[in-house]
């Protein structure tokens, strides 16, 4: 151990010493070395080594490496907290290395515990044993002596409803009965079905064996139900013998009937069927009870028939019940040598089969049949039936409109009921009776106190809570869970989840009256308190954008002054700013006078020691401080202050709160006081920006008013410019069209003298004359395009537009027909999109349609299956009209060329063309206001997008 301790000791050394060779590389990180050398110091000498390793390494690095060298002097906070925050994490390496230390022994000795706990077990598994015989005895002893007081229970409050209404018997008591009535046979129930359990698990049942008319029985039973079921609306058959003779135990069959129909009639919604058959053959008996509920899962069919299992085991199931009645229904058929099975109904629901012997063993006694006992089955009916409420809203007294609204959701309809027979006298009640609609109701509703069950149907109380909680508006509502499901983890669950109070079942109304009466009124004085501290960042907000509205310093202090003493509730409030090393009070209001208007030295006064230090000062009493100079208070009332600077790093002032009597300022008032502080700070700043602004305002009226001069200047030699552009531009189209029309005429004279040669003399030329007299024809032929393309491409940009509605769809099909009937013997393929229409001048567009088509129609001739298609897509954020091919396309390298006038990307003898077309489309949309788009790929065709704008609208 010494030598470890030694070695923990000796690390801070070694890194000193590395971190002193290293020093110009590891610098300024002073630490960097011996955090690691405290962390292998506690590694290694524990608790004592890491602890001495720490101060020795903080000693080492304070003389050696923090500024200034060699001294125990601070340079700064910064090195100090650093040394602290070292030493506090040393002491953490060395406390959790000891922990280790220690925990790595206590697993050593728990280990050797795990063998001696090992041995227990065994003897453990063999008392498990004993104490299941144990408990078989415990449920017969205990449901036993139950009996005798419920007894003394049901009898009274039988002979008590024997009474007629009256001032004595009022029927809100009378209500009060039934429901005692109602529940204390239900216990009687449970009771009983817990005994013969016991009495089953135990093997002490026996059969009391009778012949008797089964038919008859079975008749007897259902007719138990025939009033539920036409209240149900439920479709209700019985299938019986007139007779059946057997032999069995009466009353244990009745019990077995009783289980089965009540769990029908219990998962059967309303409007829905049960039937029930009886019949005989080969000796057996078989009864069949079937409905179209909810059915038994296929997992469960064997398990249903098991102790305390029921098809519904979590908190969301919709019907009560301990889980025995299936259990003891197959005992008992068990018993009598039969069997029961759980399948699927026809159509859907469950099925439940029991087949039994129609004769008892052989050598039994017969006795006379022993009749079911009237409780159990007076409560089955009881339990499915609808229950009247304990009392009315207009029955109970009520509390007033103003009171406290508690939200009870609790699906058992006699304890929501109690529960809010029992709060109404105090608070508005509201119930729901499953979780889903106690969520609907609490958002709609915002009742100040939610008193909810855990185990209900639809929706569990503990999914409520979560859902609840996931609600803003629902975050702080208080909710008490009362159940008597005993579950200490879903407790802790719930308690984690945000609820304020859990309550077992059964419970004192004196402590549900108290604890929701407590949850209400703290819950009221807390949104009395926040709507407090609302109204304050209200009115705190208001003071900023008043502050931030102030132009000037008289405005600016009065603002502050009035907000400072109305939301701290102080006597005298004072501004104060610092002006050339003293304190000027600017400002006050207050119940007396103080100093408005004075100068103090900085470091004569409480505001001075507040701007010097930059921290605020709370001072109780005034009189016990050395930094308050007492001759300038005692003429005031001030007996208590406090002061906060203006501005957090270097005040330029001060704010400052006076009490008449002694008072300690709260936290919450002193951060009021502070924003206010902050407020003011913005304040100031805003006006010195101000200022500088109206000298800036001063300075940008004068440039704009020159700017204004050169804008105007640029204006006219704009207009000038344009109407000479505009000039030149329509002489420049009128000559091109001039020129082209006049030439029209000698080229016509030529082309006419030419064939007139051809045809009157042809056969008489021949050879060289013969081939210039074609080169003059075709020539002429292609003047004649050029001349034609250039009177088009002037007309694009000449007269009055049009508006008309033109339908782009049967244009194109008409413009490609003629194209066909040109080249009857070209196969293409095209593709048109119904409904495209556009609106612009109709002569235009179509010579814009002649064009695009005409090009795609030329560059498809060398594609073997050539294809056009005419649609309409979103190009660029516009819903343009496109028309593609698959011809031969072009690279987009040179796409700035393709509108140009006479300029083409394709050989005259691959393509002919005089390339005009398109620089006409362009100008024609252009003038539409519109803009034209092309995307192609050599090899793999083009396709031209256009849209029509302002001028034309384009669908």
């Amino acid at each position: 151990m010494n030598a470890r301790l030694g070695l923990a000791i000796l690390l801070p050394f070694v890194a000193c010493a590395a971190q002193w060779l290293l020093w110009d590389v590891l610098k300024p990180y002073v630490w960097f070395l011996f955090f690691p050398a405290a962390f292998f110091s506690a590694w290694i000498g524990g608790l004592s080594g890491g602890l001495a390793a720490t101060t020795i390494s903080a000693l080492l690095v304070w003389y050696v490496f923090i500024p200034p060298a060699s001294s125990f002097a601070l340079k700064d906070l910064a090195a100090g907290f650093s040394i602290v925050v070292f030493v506090f994490m040393g002491g953490l390496f060395a406390f959790f290395f000891e922990r280790l230390q220690r925990a790595m022994q206590r697993t050593d000795q728990a280990l050797a515990e795990a063998e001696a706990a090992k041995e227990k077990i065994t003897q453990l598994y063999d008392k498990t044993l004993e104490l299941d015989e144990l408990k078989s005895q415990f449920f017969a002893n205990v449901s036993h002596e139950l009996r005798t007081p419920l007894t003394l229970i049901l009898a009274p409050l039988e002979q008590r409803l024997r009474r007629p209404a009256s001032a004595d018997f009022p029927v809100a008591e009378r209500r009060e009965t039934e429901l005692m009535l109602r529940n204390a046979r239900l216990l009687y129930r449970h009771v009983t079905d817990l005994l013969d359990a016991a009495k089953l698990e135990a093997g002490r049942m026996t059969l009391v064996w009778s012949r008797l008319d089964l038919a008859r029985l079975v008749r007897a039973m259902a007719g138990h139900f025939e009033s539920l079921a036409a209240e149900r609306q439920i479709d209700y058959t019985v299938s019986v013998p007139q007779t059946l003779t057997a032999e069995l135990d009466a009353e244990k069959l009745q019990r077995v009937l009783l289980n089965l129909l009540s769990n029908a009639f219990k998962f059967t919604p309303v409007g829905g069927a049960i039937a029930l058959r009886l019949s005989a053959a080969d000796g057996q008996v078989l009864l069949e009870v079937q409905d179209n509920g909810s059915g038994v899962p296929a997992a469960l069919r064997q398990d249903v028939f098991e102790r305390f299992r029921q098809g519904e085991g979590d908190a969301q199931r919709r019907h009560g019940g301990t889980g025995l009645g299936l259990a003891i229904v197959k005992d008992f058929i068990e018993l009598h040598g039969g069997t029961v099975t759980a399948d699927e109904a026809p159509g859907g629901g469950a099925l439940f089969s029991v087949r039994l012997p129609l004769t008892a063993p052989a050598g039994t006694t017969l006795g006379a049949p022993s009749a079911l006992d009237e409780v159990i089955d007076r409560q089955a009916i009881e339990e499915l039936g609808a229950q009247p409420s304990l009392a009315t809203a207009s029955e109970m007294p009520a509390a007033g409109v103003d009171a406290p609204l508690v939200l009870v959701v609790e699906d058992n309809a006699d304890m929501n009921g109690f529960i809010a027979a029992t709060l109404r006298p105090h608070f508005r009640v509201a119930s729901a009776f499953d979780g889903r609609d106690g969520l609907d109701k609490a958002l709609s509703l915002h009742p100040d106190l939610i008193l909810a069950d855990v185990m209900m149907p639809v929706m569990s109380g503990d999914e409520m809570v979560i859902e609840l909680r996931r609600q803003p508006a629902m975050a702080n509502v208080p909710i008490v869970m009362l159940t008597a499901k005993a579950d200490d983890e879903l407790r802790v669950r719930l308690l984690k989840e945000g609820i304020q109070q859990y309550l077992n079942k059964p419970f004192a109304v004196a402590e549900l009256l108290a604890q929701v009466g407590g949850l209400v009124s703290a819950r009221r004085r807390t949104v009395d308190e926040l709507n407090r501290s609302a109204n304050r960042l209200r009115r705190l907000a208001e003071v900023v954008e008043k502050v931030a509205a102030a132009r000037d310093m008289a405005g600016l202090a009065a603002i502050v002054r009035h907000a400072l003493r109305e939301l701290t509730g102080a006597d005298g409030a004072t501004v104060v700013l610092r002006e050339d090393g003293h304190c000027h009070y600017v400002d006050e209001d207050a119940i007396g006078p103080l100093w408005k208007g004075q100068r103090f030295p900085l470091e004569t006064c409480i505001s001075g020691w507040t701007m010097l230090h930059a921290e605020a000062a709370v001072i109780e009493d005034i009189y016990a401080d050395p930094r308050i100079p007492h001759a300038a208070y005692r003429p005031t009332f001030v007996k208590s202050l406090a002061m906060v600077p203006i501005g957090r790093e270097n005040p330029v002032g001060a704010l400052g709160c006076y009490w008449a009597t002694p008072h300690r300022a709260s936290d919450e008032e002193l951060e009021l006081q502070q924003a206010l502080a902050d407020a003011m700070s913005v304040g100031l700043a805003n006006l010195a920006l101000y200022r500088e602004m109206a000298a800036a305002r001063q300075d940008a009226e004068r440039t704009a008013q020159e700017v204004i001069r050169l804008n105007a200047d640029l204006e006219r030699r704009v207009v000038e410019r344009t109407a000479e552009l505009t000039a030149a531009n329509a002489e420049l189209d009128s000559f091109a069209y001039a020129v082209s029309h006049d030439l029209r005429a000698p080229l016509r004279a030529l082309r006419g003298f030419s064939d007139a040669l051809i045809e009157d003399h042809g056969d008489q030329i021949a050879g060289e004359a013969r081939l210039y007299l074609e080169q003059i024809d075709i020539a002429s032929r292609r003047m004649g395009e050029l001349i034609e393309g250039m009177l088009a491409l002037s007309r694009s940009t000449r007269g009055d537009m049009r508006r008309d509605a033109v339908d782009v769809s049967a244009l194109t099909a008409r413009l490609l027909d003629d194209l066909a009937r040109g080249e009857p013997q070209r196969q293409v393929s095209s593709q048109i999109e119904s409904g495209l229409a556009a609106t612009g001048d109709g002569r235009m567009i179509e010579v814009v349609m002649e064009n695009l088509l005409g090009n795609a129609w030329k560059y498809t001739g060398k594609v073997a299956q050539p294809c056009i298609r005419v649609y309409a897509d979103e190009v660029k954020g516009q819903r343009c009209i496109c028309v593609a091919d698959n011809g031969a396309g072009f690279d987009m390298a040179h796409v700035d060329m393709l509108f140009q006038p006479f300029k083409r990307l394709h050989r005259e003898d691959e393509f002919p063309g005089i390339g005009i077309g398109l620089a006409t489309v362009q100008r024609i949309i252009r003038r539409h206001g519109g803009e034209i788009h092309a995307q192609a790929e050599p090899g793999r065709g083009a396709t031209f997008s256009f849209f029509l704008g302002s001028e034309g609208a384009t669908v």
